[in-house]
């Protein structure tokens, strides 16, 4: 008797959160993303340079900044796409091509995009 009493708020509680959860959420991710090993290694690598650059150039200044700065170099045109030449274009200015390959980037963009583009707002969030 206790078990099932326990049982049934338990999943009162959780529907109850998991519709908070929903309506929060609705806007900005439908689902949770998971990521091949490769993409995981790449997005680790990727993140790792970015935040070497950050701690060199931008130590007296927030992280966001940094962000806002690569963002704001990956997309000249202001149009929210970021291609692959963009990308590789930045790690080479930037010094990390040895720490993130062409096969890196193109893994990446490949997964988050759409081939060879990926919006500005998919990269900040791997960031």
């Amino acid at each position: 008797m206790m078990h099932q009493s326990l049982r049934r708020i338990t999943s009162q509680y959780t529907l109850r959160h998991l519709s908070k959860v929903d309506r929060s959420t609705a806007s900005t991710t439908a689902c949770p993303r998971f990521f091949t090993t490769a993409t995981s290694n790449a997005i680790f690598k990727l993140k790792s340079a970015v935040e070497q650059y950050r701690l060199t150039n931008y130590a007296q200044e927030l992280p966001s900044r940094c962000k806002k700065d690569l963002i704001k170099t990956l997309d000249r045109d202001g149009n929210g796409r970021i291609s692959v030449d963009s990308l590789t274009s930045l790690l080479n200015n930037i010094g990390a091509t040895q720490t993130v390959t062409q096969v890196d980037v193109e893994t990446i963009i490949n997964e988050l995009g759409d081939g060879s583009i990926m919006g500005t707002d998919q990269f900040r969030q791997i960031l």
